[in-house]
């Protein structure tokens, strides 16, 4: 399906507002885009391009756009590779909360490093490490990657 550019552009910026604020967390072979606050998720990717969203949040965003699942998982997937400069080869839906999985692995925090990148690419690893170092922060937000 082919959507207007401008309504794109409204999507994206709209998409670059709400989740500016939360965490990308990459841990081992996974990164995810959650909330610190309330431990919600939003995306969740692997080392092998697949990444999954949270239904039942954007059904709710894309309301606002009148847009269908169907219709705007390829703006997902652009998006998100946009954003993370990472290869989506495949995006599908999720349903459910993930706390029980996202609290451990806030507690675990298996970090990346140029000699254990767990299947990422030297350049995705590089661009997250300089951006912690450079901006000192603990975590990077999806704001800082824009």
């Amino acid at each position: 399906m082919d959507i207007n550019p401008r309504l794109k552009k409204i999507i994206f910026d709209k998409l670059n507002s709400d989740l500016e604020e939360f965490i990308f967390f990459p841990t081992g072979r996974e990164t995810w885009i959650i909330n610190l606050d309330d431990k919600s998720w939003y995306f969740l990717s692997d080392c092998f391009g697949q990444v999954y969203y949270n239904s039942i949040f954007f059904n709710r965003f894309f309301r606002l756009f009148s847009l269908e699942q169907n219709e705007y998982q390829e703006l997902l997937k652009g998006w998100f590779a946009d954003v993370t400069s990472q290869n989506v080869r495949i995006i599908s839906r999720r349903n459910g909360n993930f706390d029980y999985i996202i609290e451990p692995l806030l507690k675990k925090n298996i970090e990346w490093s140029l000699f254990e990148r767990y299947g990422w690419s030297y350049e995705i690893v590089r661009k997250y490490l300089d951006m912690k170092k450079n901006l000192n922060k603990k975590f990077i937000c999806v704001g800082d990657l824009l």
